[in-house]
């Protein structure tokens, strides 16, 4: 038996053995090493110093991290209900029988295949002050009697990054909720019609609790997404103007390439991912409570 066994699991492991390298070369040991040199002072070029954790209390005296910190939980907090809010709605919009629902479900879907380094370019033309299309069509509309500077003024740079993010981001979620709802038994929803259950009656007992479990897995998804939010931001605005879209990993990505403090960029590394586990594991436990319907 034990010989059978072992014949068995031995081409799995030959099977597993290139992409778990892969994993321990490329995954675990960045994180690691990473770790390791958050404790030192290191800058590639020059004496490698041992500080312990001054890398660590240093970023919550930084006030340029406070900031990025401020804009990562603002960033957050906006982008994921709304994403949701939005990509629920034409969920339930495009799973009603109505003519050309499939022509839209795939003009949603083409944001979502498209990368982050294409949407960014296309939206900074969108947002340019004097050649970009929105200023255009609101001189064009009267809604605005000069143009906008959308990414270069403190005060709105960081809501048009994030609408950027919702834009894009809205089509996964409709086709998540789209996938999920045509899950659900019809028959429920006949059984609450005859009892004369109306349709927000009908969305608030039996749609909304049995996508629970599916709306917790999204949050948590596009929660860790917000918090690791780097390519659109970067693009758009590399965290300016004065630091009004900086996010941890921008500021981060300017310690570790531009400034060569690999130390305490691995420092805010190290911090994000603690941070981001810590919310993951406690929205997890929060959302996912059993539905009994």
């Amino acid at each position: 038996m034990a010989k059978l066994v072992a014949r068995s699991v031995s081409p799995i492991i030959l099977f597993l053995l290139p992409a778990l390298s892969f994993y321990f070369v490329f995954e675990l040991f960045p994180i690691f090493y990473s770790l390791y040199i958050s404790f030192f002072e290191w800058h590639i070029i020059g004496d490698v110093r041992f500080v312990g954790l001054e890398n660590y209390f240093k970023i919550f005296s930084d006030p340029v991290f406070i900031v990025a910190l401020r804009n990562t939980f603002i960033y957050t907090i906006v982008t994921v209900p709304t994403q949701i809010f939005f990509g629920l709605a034409i969920a339930l919009l495009l799973n009603q029988k109505i003519r050309g629902k499939v022509t839209f479900r795939a003009l949603y879907y083409i944001p979502v295949i498209t990368s982050w380094t294409v949407v960014s370019l296309i939206w900074k033309w969108i947002y340019d002050p004097v050649y970009g299309f929105l200023n255009y069509v609101l001189l064009s509309l009267g809604a605005i009697r000069e143009p906008v500077r959308w990414l270069q003024d403190p005060s709105v740079a960081l809501c048009a990054v994030m609408l950027v993010t919702i834009w894009k981001g809205i089509g996964w979620n409709m086709v998540i909720f789209l996938a999920s709802l045509q899950t659900i038994p019809q028959s429920l929803y006949d059984a609450a019609l005859i009892d004369g259950a109306n349709r927000w009656r009908r969305f608030r007992y039996i749609t909304l609790p049995l996508l629970r479990p599916v709306i917790a897995t999204v949050t948590v998804l596009l929660t860790i997404g917000a918090l690791n939010a780097f390519v659109q931001i970067y693009i758009l605005t590399a965290g300016g103007p004065l630091h009004s879209t900086e996010v941890i990993n921008t500021y981060l990505y300017k310690n570790a390439f531009s400034y060569l403090n690999f130390g305490y960029a691995s420092s805010m590394a190290m911090f994000l991912l603690a941070l981001t586990l810590t919310i993951s594991i406690v929205q997890r436990k929060v959302l996912s409570k059993k539905i009994e319907y």
